[in-house]
């Protein structure tokens, strides 16, 4: 019966704790959320009257890198075959964001149009997770790096150290 009131003062403690992150994240949502819309208004205001060059809150959409993103990380989900659906999003959501940033930064870099605009980002859609997981791969292969550093180093081998 002990076990059961505690677990019981356990939950209700909980509902307390969430209720009072409630209340205090509630006003810091409402907030960004009011800065937000506050720098789209005025942003469109500026817009309307000729004066588009102010700095807001929330800076505009590259929508043909958005595009280019989002058809790059649909090719990898191509590529994402046998992978749990967890982590597929998150692959895919790591994807979009990188290449979508890659996307602008060639645009910035090269001064491309649209159209290139659109391909960088989806090039860099595809390339991006296959390059970071042969990184990891490559990586995670620890004999790889101690037979590298032995031959640049020219230290002792270990005794469990054998040629492969």
């Amino acid at each position: 019966m002990t076990h059961i009131r505690r677990r019981a003062w356990q939950f209700l403690i909980a509902v307390v704790v969430g209720f009072g992150a409630l209340i205090a994240f509630r006003s810091l949502i409402v907030a960004a959320v009011s800065a937000a819309l506050a720098g789209l208004s005025a942003q469109a205001v500026a817009a309307m009257v000729g004066k588009a060059a102010t700095t807001t809150a929330v800076p505009p959409v590259h929508l043909t890198a958005a595009v280019g993103a989002f058809v790059g990380s649909l090719f990898l989900l191509l590529n994402l075959r046998g992978r749990a659906w967890p982590e597929k999003s998150m692959l895919l959501a790591v994807s979009a964001g990188g290449s979508y940033f890659g996307g602008v930064a060639t645009s910035e870099i090269w001064a491309l149009g649209p159209g290139g605009t659109g391909f960088a980002g989806m090039l860099c859609g595809v390339l991006l997770i296959p390059i970071a997981d042969a990184a990891m791969a490559v990586l995670k292969d620890i004999a790889w790096i101690k037979r590298l550093l032995f031959v640049r180093l020219g230290g002792q081998r270990d005794a469990g150290d054998s040629e492969q």
